[in-house]
């Protein structure tokens, strides 16, 4: 099997392989063991143009599919971000539940892995509210409003709950 591609050559270019496609200037040869097919591409020429003019003709004929495939590409994009978020969100949870329960061992503050995750959760609406915020504004200040407002309802929750008896 060959592929050549030779826009200065001939169809004998092909000749000594089995089988194999030649793409020339004007010619396009595919050939296999039984039969030779020659396509003139100099016929195509005229339907085959793509220049701006078509592409505008082609917009303007084409908007609502166009607009549904926008859309589709969009939603898609979207969830996949979405996913995205959720999964990193879902991780920095985990994480530091598993930093405030190993902060609670060493303050020798018995307390269950899932209630810290729960007091992660709680702790974590302001902050996330705050991070919207830094979506639109992109402060740093707010970045470190949010980690500290954060760290200050999980420290005093965790300062103030009983622990868990045994």
């Amino acid at each position: 099997m060959a592929l050549i591609i030779n826009t200065k050559g001939t169809v004998d270019d092909l000749k000594e392989y089995r089988s194999g496609v030649l793409i020339l200037k004007n010619k396009l040869l595919a050939k296999n063991k039984s039969e030779t097919k020659l396509i003139d591409l100099s016929d195509m020429k005229d339907e085959t143009k793509l220049d701006k003019n078509f592409f505008v003709s082609w917009t303007q004929n084409n908007k609502a599919w166009l607009l549904v495939v926008g859309l589709v590409i969009l939603v898609v994009v979207e969830l996949i971000v979405g996913v995205f978020y959720m999964l990193w969100q879902a991780l920095s949870f985990l994480f530091w539940s598993l930093v405030l329960f190993v902060l609670s061992r060493l303050l020798q503050i018995r307390l269950e892995f899932l209630n810290i995750l729960k007091i992660v959760l709680v702790a974590s609406v302001v902050p996330l509210l705050i991070s919207v915020l830094n979506i639109l504004f992109q402060d740093k200040i707010l970045d470190m409003v949010s980690i500290g407002v954060f760290v200050f309802y999980a420290s005093i929750w965790i300062y103030h709950l009983k622990p868990v008896s045994k």
